[in-house]
């Protein structure tokens, strides 16, 4: 049976609801300023919905900072039986605390299984990805984790500290990372495909590591790794405005091996009106023959390379 999703367009509106009955809650807050003391009713509150299993907030640009967090962390931390979350806090002035607060709260739902987290536009720099990859590391059932850092400067620090948290992750079969704009070169690139080989149930992959500072080793060192997901279908790295200007792309014919593959969109962001016309011909032709190759698997029915 499916549940019906109760919405409410603020933290006081939920708070005078009924209680008891709610399984499936939506607060999408249009107060350009949250109450403090209403977070912190949060968690009597949930303590009150004791079959609460879906849970959606959204608390984008609303000075939340990392006292609210605290306060958040230990109301979601009441929702014992809680299976998916949906939370939003982008543009706000949430630091690495704030991120260690809410994951705090994070590791006492067990039964956990799909995460979306949208810490977009704060600045929790590498302590703070750190602090989550810390957190994750206690979600063992988690199946389904979005994950969006962009804008937060975490550097190759920050996304080695999230990455030891992410290996933990042994049953994620869904992820999707948010990276841009986070100062991430090679050595960040290397982390992250160490965590990933750890994540051997993953079938959907999504990588947004635009706009950092990933070379052509770092490419080919993430493209590579692919080989090792063997359940993988759906693929999609994008790689536009980082370091990847010139140089030998043979490497991208290894996702040839990924033979499961339904769905791939791979973005490299070079600049070909910038490249020797010489390497444009032998990217060109590259393309061609792995496209060739992938499509006689049978099972790839989308392909975009750019």
């Amino acid at each position: 049976m499916i549940q019906q999703q109760k919405v409410y367009y603020s933290l006081g509106d939920f708070l005078s609801s009924s209680l008891s009955s709610h399984t499936h809650i939506q607060i999408q807050e249009r107060k350009t300023y949250v109450i403090h003391d209403n977070i912190k009713d949060l968690g009597l509150v949930f303590e009150k919905c004791s079959i609460l299993q879906v849970i959606s907030i959204n608390l984008d640009s609303k000075y939340v900072n990392d006292q609210s967090m605290l306060i958040l962390g230990q109301s979601i931390a009441k929702c014992i039986n809680i299976l998916n979350l949906m939370l939003s806090v982008k543009s706000n002035m949430i630091k690495a605390k704030g991120a260690l607060y809410l994951l705090s709260g994070l590791s006492s739902c067990y039964l956990l299984q799909t995460l979306v987290l949208d810490l977009s536009n704060n600045k929790i720099g590498p302590e703070g990805s750190t602090n989550l990859g810390s957190g994750l590391a206690q979600l063992t059932n988690i199946q389904n984790l979005k994950l969006n850092l962009r804008l937060n400067i975490i550097y190759d620090e920050g996304l080695s500290g999230l990455a030891s948290g992410l290996e933990k992750c042994s049953n994620l079969s869904n992820l999707e990372l948010n990276l841009n704009y986070n100062y991430i070169g090679q050595n960040g690139v290397q982390s992250l495909v160490s965590a990933l080989k750890q994540c051997q149930c993953l079938s959907i992959l999504l990588l947004d590591l635009s706009k950092n500072s990933i070379c052509v080793q770092g490419a080919k060192k993430l493209i590579n790794s692919m080989i090792d997901h063997k359940r993988l279908f759906t693929l999609k790295i994008n790689l536009i405005e980082n370091k990847i200007y010139y140089g030998d792309c043979s490497f991208i014919n290894i996702l040839a091996k990924c033979t499961k593959l339904s769905s791939l969109k791979l973005n490299l962001g070079l600049v070909t009106e910038d490249m020797i016309q010489q390497i444009v011909q032998q990217y060109q032709r590259l393309q061609k023959k792995l496209e060739a190759k992938l499509f006689k698997t049978k099972r790839l029915v989308q392909i975009k390379i750019n």
